[in-house]
């Protein structure tokens, strides 16, 4: 990659700002697969959210949540590639672990990319009238006034201790 091209002054500024936001949230963190900058990245999320239990296939609550976020050749022109790792009962993240963002702008930087894909797991932002998983839609109409599942602000101003840290993925 070329250093000084606009994408790779793009990834640097991205990965920078991810490092900011992980300094800021105590249910943010982030692994990388080693390259610098890096195009791919694993984050998690502690914050609440629900998934449908595996033999009662009820909703349940669950505090861990992970997306693979890759930003191909042509990112941020185009947005990123998205994949949900952990089981989650959204009406814009679809059984086959695709997200549906709405509107993805170039200028949208990926620490706050992350903070919305962060307010959907706490069903903060979704959109259950242009579903991809129609169930969960349902579920949302019909339980409205227990959303949203997480009230808690995803970053503060203040650093968190945490110990906010990136891993490094083999």
């Amino acid at each position: 990659m070329e250093y000084h091209s606009p994408r790779y002054l793009r990834l640097e500024e991205d990965y920078k700002k991810m490092q900011e936001l992980v300094k800021k949230s105590p249910f943010i963190t982030f692994e990388t697969s080693g390259e610098y900058p890096p195009c791919r990245y694993i984050v998690s999320y502690t914050c609440k959210g629900i998934k449908l239990d595996d033999i009662s296939k009820q909703v349940v609550y669950s505090n861990f949540h992970q997306i693979e976020i890759y930003l191909p050749t042509t990112y941020p022109r185009i947005k990123p590639n998205l994949e949900w790792l952990t089981p989650i009962y959204h009406p814009n993240i679809g059984t086959n672990n695709q997200v549906c963002l709405g509107g993805w702008s170039p200028s949208e930087s990926l620490d706050r990319l992350c903070v919305r894909l962060g307010e959907m797991i706490q069903y903060k932002n979704f959109d259950e009238y242009d579903p991809i998983n129609a169930s969960a839609a349902a579920w949302a109409l019909k339980n409205h006034d227990k959303l949203p599942i997480d009230l808690r602000p995803l970053e503060s101003d203040e650093p968190q201790l945490k110990g906010g840290f990136e891993i490094k993925l083999s």
